[in-house]
């Protein structure tokens, strides 16, 4: 399904807020996997998603406790000071282009998230 206007979770591109605007040469899709409670369902291929995104946790909050335990806190001191922390799931497809040469991926961005762990594809060798 399509991303509805000013909504981050379904398929499309980035937000267009200009015609002068430079796009990304690629789709994707983005899923709110954490907080339960803001998933949209109707994007999920659920089994899969549900797994990975439960591993996704797992590992999230294991490397939160060793950051925390690394700054000199205690293992849970991060994780009470952040509260609970939102966790989505952005998979980027990069279509073939005529003209590789003129454009990028993705713009140079940040991201808004204390940590990002990053699966990349193999065949995929740009960042």
């Amino acid at each position: 399904m399509a991303r509805q206007k000013m909504k981050f979770e379904g398929y499309g591109q980035n937000f267009v807020v200009s015609q002068h605007q430079k796009l990304d040469w690629s789709d994707m899709i983005y899923l709110i996997t954490l907080s339960s409670q803001n998933r949209n369902f109707k994007f999920w291929p659920r089994e899969a998603l549900e797994e990975y995104s439960r591993e996704m946790q797992k590992i999230g909050e294991e490397i939160q406790a060793n950051l925390s335990v690394l700054m000199g806190l205690k293992r849970d001191e991060l994780k009470s000071l952040q509260g609970e922390l939102k966790r989505g799931i952005r998979m980027n497809y990069y279509p073939t282009c005529s003209r590789p040469h003129l454009v990028l991926g993705i713009s140079p961005h940040s991201d808004g998230t204390s940590f990002t762990l990053l699966l990349q594809d193999d065949d995929v060798t740009a960042l």
